[in-house]
């Protein structure tokens, strides 16, 4: 008799229920949230070191505390396809994620000779950059990305700005390989 009460009473009630907490929900506008903070104006070298110590947590999938030229290769072509496709590099600076947009970005993925393209030109790097012990640490890593920053700081003030930063971004995101 319980039974067949709840169910004269209380399932039309909570399919009432439902039905107006469903169109609600259906009603409520979503609000969009960015992925990334802003768009940078500046880059400071210790913005530069700071996303290449997490460029290289994020690239030592194995954790040993270096990368490997696999590794190395991988963020290279990781870098280009999402900077391709997304047409920005974001930079994980101290006080939050940052994005600097970058030339010519197109919808398609990379092609299998692009990605071998970059994927070359990351080999080369990395026997330059690891030397001859062919292990990449983290603080060589951090040093080659502080030394690609000198070498774009046209005005020697330790920051980035305007064409600085477009030259950076473009660096950062290997598509020079493939682009030019």
């Amino acid at each position: 008799m319980i039974s067949a009460l709840f169910q004269k009473i209380a399932l039309p009630a909570l399919a009432a229920a439902a039905a107006a907490g469903g169109s609600l929900v259906a009603r409520t506008p979503a609000i969009e949230v960015p992925a990334y903070d802003l768009a940078a104006r500046s880059l400071e070298a210790s913005d530069a070191a700071h996303q290449a110590e997490r460029a290289f947590d994020k690239a030592d999938h194995n954790k040993d505390g270096y990368l490997s030229a696999d590794e190395y290769a991988v963020l290279g072509i990781v870098s280009a396809e999402l900077a391709r496709l997304n047409g920005f590099i974001a930079i994980d600076t101290v006080t939050g994620v940052r994005t600097v947009s970058v030339p010519k970005p197109v919808t398609a993925s990379l092609s299998i000779a692009q990605k071998a393209a970059i994927r070359d030109q990351a080999r080369s790097e990395y026997e330059w950059i690891a030397g001859d012990d062919l292990r990449l640490t983290r603080s060589e890593f951090v040093d080659s990305k502080l030394e690609e920053f000198i070498s774009i700081d046209a005005d020697r003030n330790g920051i980035l700005t305007g064409p600085e930063l477009s030259r950076f971004a473009y660096a950062q995101s290997k598509l020079a390989a493939v682009i030019g």
